[in-house]
């Protein structure tokens, strides 16, 4: 499905507290997707033994998943890229409907990784879960409930 939305390259991180080894496997049909199963210390290695400019040449083409970990995890990961210091925010998608480039190619990614089947993205979709509180800024945090 990746190669039908056109998108002909996509490295999937997916970023866990095991120990080990970084596992790689890439799959070539219609889409060269490299599935990345890295533990956070190393891919922390990884940014510093490849530096800032890398991030910036792969990111536009990556999707990271974070096993057990939240949004203040990637802000500690991730302070500076290619020599600025950054703060990572989350998203809000609270925009008019308004998405970002970035909140776009997600959008894409998880759709073809799903066979675009919009019942079983919206089935798994843990924001009817969530706290609405926490994400979704300038409201009466009281009044809000799960």
């Amino acid at each position: 499905m990746l190669g039908t939305l056109h998108i002909k390259n996509l490295n999937l991180f997916y970023i866990s507290d095991r120990e080990g080894g970084i596992d790689t496997t890439t799959f070539d049909n219609n889409c060269r997707l490299i599935y990345i199963d890295i533990p956070k210390k190393a891919y922390l290695n990884f940014l510093a033994t490849k530096g800032d400019k890398a991030f910036v040449t792969y990111n536009p083409k990556s999707l990271y998943i974070l096993d057990n970990a939240d949004h203040s995890d990637i802000k500690r990961m991730i302070t500076s890229i290619d020599g600025f210091n950054v703060d990572i925010v989350r998203g809000s998608s609270q925009k008019s409907h308004i998405l970002s480039p970035l909140e776009m190619r997600l959008s894409f990614y998880i759709s073809a990784m799903f066979n675009c089947d919009y019942n079983k993205i919206s089935h798994i979709n843990s924001f009817n879960v969530l706290d609405k509180s926490r994400y979704l800024p300038g409201i009466n945090r009281r009044r809000i409930k799960s």
